[in-house]
């Protein structure tokens, strides 16, 4: 691992691209990651509702499971169904499996989904109500003939495990796109502004606004190097030859760069999550808090969405995508872990200029 931070952030690695994330448990890649249609006939796998499925904890007694099937098999457009709960992260939550009786058009099925709703909600309880419902053609049976509940809950589990594994590997690839713009296209200005600020300060430190990327220079290039790119600086050069001499400096130092810039990055996550457990996660209880691979990942996404402008739309796409491939997220609680940045003013000054906002949805 480059950065020197805590094992259990997640920091992108400048050699390639690959990733090191809490508690040293790899990640699956995209040849070991379950593939989101391992399920049976996957085709019908869909999934509707008001809400995405979210880990949030619902999960209820056998007695009320088998509660919530029966009254789900009244439904006439039912012909079968099965509800399952699943643990993920310290978290558990329930979702349905539902076989239709007949064939019900895509725009209605939302509708469909809302009805199952009320009447769980309506005739058991609003807690009862199933976080997710999952359409499927018919379910996998035992060799004894009864509907295999372990397997509908690895479907679930397989889904959530991928959505995780692309939702960090963007995460990731977005923290790396980020930097390297930094370097080629903002770093040498920072540079020159700060040395002019220097200059016009008379070289009281005191005066100058910014000390960071002066000392980057240096820490980075010979003595002489720095000696004439100050020099250039600051006798009024032609500005776009003074860039080009500096820039090949930087492109010649491209991994001392990124890897430094790296580090910097992963500290700024580091304090994130650290200010974010000590004021908010170890308040919340032991069923309600957010798990480490949560906290990282999601505290990642905020710095990303403050400091990038197209950071948000690059989301929306990957999401839409996501969305498209399974019927369970592993990021459908990022809108309430925005929520609670925002009341508990977590990295204020670093989220002024950007999301203080949670999604409206995931």
């Amino acid at each position: 691992m480059i950065s020197t931070v805590n094992s259990y952030f997640i920091c992108p690695n400048p050699l390639n691209g690959s990733t090191e994330i809490c508690n040293k448990q790899e990640l699956p890649n995209s040849s070991k990651a379950p593939s989101p249609n391992s399920s049976i006939d996957p085709s019908f796998n869909r999934f509707f509702g008001v809400n995405s499925f979210s880990l949030t904890p619902n999960s209820i007694d056998d007695s009320k499971v088998r509660e919530v099937e029966r009254e789900l098999k009244t439904h006439p457009n039912v012909i079968d169904a099965v509800v399952v709960n699943i643990e993920y992260d310290n978290v558990q939550a329930d979702i349905a499996f539902v076989v239709l009786s007949n064939i019900v058009e895509h725009f209605r099925l939302a509708d469909v989904v809302d009805g199952l709703k009320q009447v769980i909600a309506k005739k058991i309880s609003p807690e009862a109500v199933p976080k997710g419902v999952v359409f499927k053609p018919y379910f996998p049976p035992t060799i004894e003939g009864f509907t295999n509940r372990w397997l509908l809950k690895q479907e679930a589990l397989g889904q959530l495990q991928y959505s995780k594994t692309e939702f960090i590997r963007f995460l990731h690839q977005s923290s790396k796109n980020l930097i390297e713009h930094y370097i080629y296209h903002d770093l040498v200005n920072d540079l020159i502004t700060e040395l002019l600020e220097n200059s016009n300060s008379g070289g009281d430190e005191t005066v100058s606004t910014s000390k960071k990327i002066v000392p980057l220079f240096e820490n980075i290039l010979p003595k002489e190097s720095m000696d004439l790119i100050k020099l250039i600086v600051t006798n009024s050069f032609e500005k776009s030859w003074v860039y080009r001499n500096i820039m090949s400096n930087v492109v010649a130092k491209y991994y001392s760069f990124f890897t430094i810039l790296n580090d910097s990055f992963c500290k700024l996550q580091n304090d994130f999550v650290e200010e974010f457990n000590d004021k908010c996660n170890k308040k919340l209880s032991e069923f309600s808090k957010f798990s480490q691979d949560e906290v990282a990942s999601f505290s990642l996404f905020m710095i990303l969405d403050a400091l990038s402008d197209t950071f948000r739309g690059q989301y929306r796409n990957i999401n839409s995508f996501i969305k498209t491939q399974v019927a369970v997220r592993y990021h459908s609680r990022l809108p309430e872990f925005q929520r609670r940045v925002i009341e508990y003013n977590i990295q204020r000054s670093l989220l002024a200029g950007g999301i203080m906002k949670p999604l409206n949805n995931n």
